[in-house]
């Protein structure tokens, strides 16, 4: 029998049998548990904090991976535990990288890795060259970039001839395709690197060329290598592209794409292929025009990439989670939320892969209501899970400023009262009272009504959210499939992010601390 899953050893309580006061305190106990275990919460800034690293497995899986991928790991094992030669890894990067060096990945490190690793997230690149120049670490990024665009044959060759020949080449691809305005140099200046970083730009130079790619070579090189040239680049671009949609395509820097006999072959042999159909298919075009259409890449395809990237630039992410919560709680996909559930437990480093293209894709699909594709419940378990790490620090905040303003408007006198200038008190029916001393400081006073209108309104608006919150909760562990574990709880914040976006962006995280010091 196999284990059963860190994130399914635990059940949520069933709510709805508790009298109400007491809902509101097992709902937080909840939270805690779930800020305590890492169900939801990010990677600590330190590794005394961690009660659990299984409940960590993605954080790490996907640590191991980037730094597999970055030459400071021989090789990747998989493994989500947090052995000795990670952390060596992650002390020379950090050294590298000029962080604080503590063989730990927090904040810091873990933004620094998904700048230089991911391969759509809009990195800061000036920050990585000082006076020595370019910094290592950009060093092995953009070995890394070069190697999956196919212009390197190795992710971190250690052949200087090798990386300058992938710069010239990229240098060469640039101009022909007019990647910049201006001739990119084949070196790592960081003019160069910017172009070789930008992912959108490439994609969208690739989608205002013509259907079949026709361009003007340069007279001084051979017209064969740098047609292989651009093609294999074309190839690699569309792979990534795919890649971050959550296709199982490998970035190995190859141009090779066997189409297959029948549709029906084994996708794990004929991948690009696959992944085009589907990719098809989820733009709502039929059988016979996506089986034609993968069978080579085209500048169609990235020009579709671009009406994608164009519709979802703008978009409103609190809609879109009501959207995705909706889908997900119908009857008819039980089915559908247990997978997305599976895929949010299995997915590993690819749950923080490729997201703002899954939120223009997301947005685009909803407009087609074409859901039975492959993609769908990764996507969304990539969505879902997004939704909820972004807003579980919102749901603690909120419940330690709730919490903590219930026990103090509940006293008989609030605390911040000063007889010198002004008690705060409340009768048994709750009808406060205030008490003026003639020798008053109007100044002490007004900071005293300051604190207890702060205080009144948060927690006002904290257990309107918290009630919106448990009465969620309550619906999925009876109605919804795979909600009675963690997976609920994700699913409740789900649905009130808007919610807890809006209270977000007009409370100040130190001042309403503030408010329950």
């Amino acid at each position: 029998m196999a284990d059963v899953h860190a994130l399914d050893k635990y059940q949520l309580p069933k709510l709805d049998v508790l009298p109400a006061p007491e809902r509101y305190d097992k709902l937080l106990d909840v939270i805690e548990k779930a800020d305590e275990e890492g169900a939801i919460a990010p990677l600590p800034e330190a590794q005394e904090f961690v009660h659990s690293e299984d409940l960590l497995e993605s954080r790490v899986l996907t640590i191991r991976t980037r730094l597999y991928l970055m030459g400071y790991l021989g090789r990747d094992n998989k493994s989500s535990k947090i052995d000795a030669k990670l952390r060596e890894a992650i002390l020379n990067f950090q050294a590298e990288a000029g962080l604080k060096q503590d063989s730990w990945v927090g904040r810091k490190t873990w933004t620094a890795l998904q700048e230089l690793v991911s391969f759509e997230h809009p990195s800061n690149l000036e920050k990585w060259f000082n006076n020595d120049g370019v910094s290592p670490v950009l060093v092995r990024a953009a070995k890394l970039r070069l190697f999956v665009l196919g212009f390197l044959p190795s992710k971190q060759s250690k052949d200087e001839s090798k990386l300058k020949e992938a710069l010239k080449k990229f240098s060469l691809v640039s101009g022909i395709l007019n990647l910049h305005h201006e001739p990119v140099a084949s070196d790592l200046s960081l003019k160069t690197l910017k172009v070789l970083f930008d992912q959108d730009k490439i994609v969208n130079a690739l989608a205002d060329m013509s259907e079949s790619f026709t361009v003007r070579l340069p007279n001084d090189i051979s017209k064969k290598e740098a047609v292989m040239t651009v093609k294999r680049f074309i190839i690699c671009c569309a792979k990534v592209e795919l890649w971050l949609l959550g296709h199982q395509i490998p970035l190995d820097g190859k141009a090779n794409f066997e189409i297959p006999g029948r549709l029906n072959c084994n996708s794990l042999d004929y991948p690009l292929y696959h992944a085009l159909y589907t990719f098809w298919r989820e733009q709502g075009q039929s059988r016979n025009y996506a089986e034609k259409h993968s069978e080579k890449i085209t500048g169609y395809f990235f020009k579709t990439l671009q009406d994608i990237q164009s519709e979802g630039e703008n978009i409103d992410d609190p809609n879109l989670s009501d959207k995705i919560y909706q889908e997900l709680v119908k009857k008819s996909n039980k089915e559908i939320t247990s997978q997305v559930w599976s895929h949010i437990k299995s997915l590993g480093s690819r749950i923080w892969d490729g997201i703002k293209r899954v939120w223009r894709w997301m947005k685009s699909l909803f407009s087609k209501i074409i859901k039975k594709v492959s993609t769908w419940a990764i996507n969304t378990a990539r969505l879902v899970y997004q939704y909820a790490v972004n807003a579980f620090p919102i749901v603690k905040k909120l419940a330690k400023i709730t919490a903590s303003t219930f026990s103090v408007l509940f006293n008989r006198t609030f605390p911040d009262s000063d007889i010198k200038h002004l008690v705060i008190s409340r009768d048994l029916d709750f009808d406060y009272n205030l008490y003026l001393n003639p020798a008053r400081d109007p100044k002490k006073v007004l900071q005293i009504l300051e604190k207890f209108s702060r205080q009144t309104s948060l927690f006002n608006k904290g257990a309107h959210i918290l009630a919106f919150l448990l009465r969620t909760l309550i619906y999925l562990i009876k109605n919804v499939a795979a909600a009675g574990g963690w997976f609920g709880l994700i699913l409740a914040i789900v649905k009130i992010y808007p919610d807890l976006k809006k209270l977000d962006d007009i409370l100040d995280e130190k001042e309403a601390f503030l408010a329950v010091a």
